[in-house]
C-alpha cells in the first residue's frame, strides 16, 4: 500500500474549480415566488453562455458548493444579486496564497450603475418589498401596438425608441440577458436614433391584481439606402449619374424571448406581428436579420414560409432561377434575395414533382458551390464532389425538419 498515491493529495487544486454555467441561476420573480424568505427553486433557469463574465472555458475556480443567484422582480427588472458557498480556498502553494476568482465584479461591470444609488440588492427582504411594489405598480412603456391571447393569457407589444419615457433605463437591464443567452452579443449605442424596440409582456389579472412580467424583445436597425432605378439610353450616354431612390430597410439585431417563456410560440407572435406591420408600410423596402443564430433561422424560416404559402408565392415557380430572378420573388414580399433563395429552396422542396428533382437539385449545388467556394476550390474533383453531395443530403434533412412543422 505504500506505493499507492491519493490522486487528491498530490494535486492540491482538484476540486476548486466549477462550471460557471452550472453556478448561475436566474429567476424572474412575483410576489408568489417568495416563501419564507426564499425564492422557489421551480422558477429558476440556467444561462446559456457565461463566458462574457468568467472567460472563455466558463469556469470559476476557487469555490466548492458556489451558488451565483441572478434574481430580477418579474416586471423592472430590479435585481437582487448574491453569492453563496460551502467552501473558499484558502491554499497556500511555494509561499503564494491561491486567490479565488472575484464573482461579482466581472457581472457588475455589465450592469448599469447610476450616481443616485446602488441599482441592485442582496438583501432578500428588501428584494421582496420590490417584488411587491412592482407588482402594484410596474406598467410597460412605449406604445402599444398589438396584443394576443395564449393559454388563458393575455400578451401584449410595445413598441419603443431611445425617446420613450423610462424606457433608456429600463432597457440598460434588459439588455444585460443578451450576454447570457446570445453568442457574441454586445450592447446597441443609446444615442442612435433609428433603433427600434419592440418589448412583449404577459399581462396577469389574479384576483383583482393586475400586474405585468417581461417576456421578451428584440431590437431593429433602420436605415437608409439607395436602389438604383431604371436609366434612359440617352441620360447613360452623357455620362449623367444613375437615378437613385432612397429605400428604408429594417433590420433585426437582437431578438430574444426569456428561458421561462421559451417553446410557447411567442417568438413566433413577436416576428409574425412585426412582419406584418412591416409589409404594410409603404416606406420600408426590405426587412433583413443581423448575423441570425440557427435558432432564430428556423424560427423566420417557418414564419415567413407560412406567410408565402399563404400568399401562394410559389405556384407556378420552378427551378433554374437567375439570382436575379430569386431577389425579385423576393421584393414583393420584402425580403432579401439571400432568404428569398433559402425559402425557394424550402417552398419548391414541399411539392417537387419527380420531373423537377434534377433542376431543384443543381440549382441547391450550385448555391452550397458558391457559399463554399474558397473552401472547395482547393480539393480534387472527385472530393469536392463528395462534399457537395453531402452538404446537399445534410441540407434536405434540415429542410424536411422545417417543413414537418408547417
Amino acid at each position: 500500500m505504500d506505493d499507492f498515491i491519493d490522486p487528491s493529495r498530490s494535486n492540491p487544486l482538484q476540486g476548486w474549480t466549477c462550471s460557471s454555467n452550472e453556478a448561475v441561476s436566474f429567476a424572474l420573480v412575483m410576489p408568489d415566488d417568495i416563501v419564507s424568505g426564499t425564492i422557489d427553486e421551480s422558477i429558476t433557469f440556467s444561462p446559456k453562455y457565461t463566458y462574457p463574465f468568467f472567460g472563455q472555458e466558463e469556469l470559476i475556480f476557487g469555490y466548492k458548493g458556489l451558488s451565483i443567484e441572478l434574481y430580477f422582480t418579474s416586471g423592472s427588472l430590479y435585481p437582487y444579486f448574491n453569492v453563496s458557498y460551502e467552501d473558499k480556498i484558502t491554499l497556500e502553494i511555494a509561499g503564494s496564497l491561491c486567490k479565488a476568482q472575484e464573482l461579482l465584479p466581472p457581472l457588475l461591470e455589465k450592469w448599469p450603475q447610476s450616481s443616485s444609488g446602488q441599482l441592485w440588492t442582496n438583501d432578500m427582504s428588501y428584494f421582496r418589498k420590490r417584488v411587491e411594489e412592482d407588482a402594484k405598480t410596474f406598467r410597460p412603456m412605449g406604445t402599444k401596438i398589438f396584443e394576443y391571447e395564449k393559454d388563458d393569457a393575455v400578451y401584449e407589444i410595445y413598441h419603443c425608441t431611445f425617446d420613450t419615457p423610462r424606457f433608456k433605463e429600463y432597457h440598460r437591464r434588459l439588455q444585460f440577458f443578451l450576454l447570457f443567452y446570445i453568442e457574441a452579443a454586445s450592447y446597441i449605442q443609446e444615442d442612435d436614433k433609428r433603433w427600434d424596440i419592440y418589448l412583449l409582456f404577459e399581462k396577469v389579472n389574479e384576483g383583482g391584481r393586475l400586474f405585468y412580467n417581461i417576456v421578451g424583445y428584440t431590437t431593429c436597425y433602420r436605415f437608409v439606402y439607395f436602389e438604383r432605378c431604371a436609366i434612359d439610353r440617352e441620360s447613360e450616354s452623357r455620362g449623367e449619374s444613375p437615378n437613385t431612390a432612397a429605400r428604408t430597410r429594417i433590420r433585426i439585431s437582437q431578438f430574444l424571448i426569456l428561458p421561462p417563456y421559451q417553446e410557447n410560440g411567442h417568438g413566433k407572435m413577436l416576428y409574425t406581428t412585426l412582419f406584418s406591420l412591416w409589409q404594410s408600410d409603404a416606406d420600408i423596402a426590405d426587412i433583413v436579420v443581423e448575423d441570425e443564430n440557427d435558432g432564430f433561422a428556423t424560427l423566420r424560416d417557418r414564419c415567413d414560409l407560412r406567410y408565402l404559402m399563404a400568399k401562394n408565392a410559389f405556384a407556378g415557380v420552378k427551378f433554374p432561377m437567375t439570382l436575379h430572378d430569386i431577389a425579385e420573388f423576393g421584393k414583393p414580399h420584402k425580403i432579401g434575395r439571400m432568404q428569398a433563395e433559402r425559402l425557394l429552396e424550402l417552398g419548391l422542396l414541399k411539392s417537387l414533382a419527380p420531373s423537377d428533382k434534377a433542376s431543384y437539385r443543381k440549382q441547391v449545388i450550385r448555391r452550397l458551390y458558391q457559399y463554399n467556394e474558397t473552401e472547395l476550390s482547393g480539393l480534387e474533383p472527385a472530393e469536392m464532389k463528395k462534399k457537395l453531395n453531402d452538404a446537399y443530403s445534410a441540407k434536405l434533412e434540415e429542410y424536411r425538419e422545417v417543413l414537418n412543422t408547417i
